[in-house]
């Protein structure tokens, strides 16, 4: 279970990462590229499939990564799962306002104001990947790298063993 939770952790958020690095270095530019009523055309039903898609990769981050976390004891997963988290709550609170404005029915979307709208949905987007990008590796660090921060055998079982268990004898 351990091993999916953390296998779902890093899948959700390399292709939240990937997807957000896509949109900031090949999508967004070239529809920049195209004149502001075709930029703006374009963008609405580019923004409304790619918000499930984004949505539902962060939330799995999240929730695999606490879980992960839970069960291994970790805090790069912990670490990894709030900041890929976080990009929910920035979504709603910074870009959500310019979302709505570019959606407004009745826009010009030939308007100087869509462009400026349109520029500062990129810059905000690109957010998103800055985010995705640095929450990555506190979780895949942490795979293999140090043992479990609360786990241990039990007390008996420690007993049992003995202090010089691991020691390596030679032969006499």
């Amino acid at each position: 279970m351990l091993d999916a939770l953390q296998i779902l952790a890093t899948w959700s958020t390399c292709i939240f990462a990937g997807a957000a690095i896509y949109i900031n270095v090949a999508e967004h530019p070239a529809r920049m590229g195209c004149a502001t009523v075709v930029a703006a055309t374009v963008w609405a039903p580019s923004y409304k499939r790619a918000y499930v898609m984004q949505a539902s990769l962060a939330a799995t981050a999240l929730v695999s990564g606490c879980l992960a976390w839970l069960l291994e004891g970790r805090f790069g997963w912990l670490i990894g799962a709030l900041l890929i988290g976080a990009v929910i709550p920035v979504t709603f609170i910074v870009i959500m306002p310019t979302n709505r404005r570019l959606l407004e029915s009745g826009r010009d979307l030939a308007s100087d104001e869509t462009r400026d709208l349109l520029v500062r949905w990129g810059q905000l987007h690109h957010a998103h990947k800055r985010t995705a990008v640095h929450c990555g590796p506190p979780s895949l660090s942490t795979t293999s790298a140090t043992p479990p921060t609360h786990r241990s055998a039990p007390p008996a079982v420690l007993a049992s063993i003995g202090p010089d268990s691991n020691r390596k004898t030679s032969p006499r």
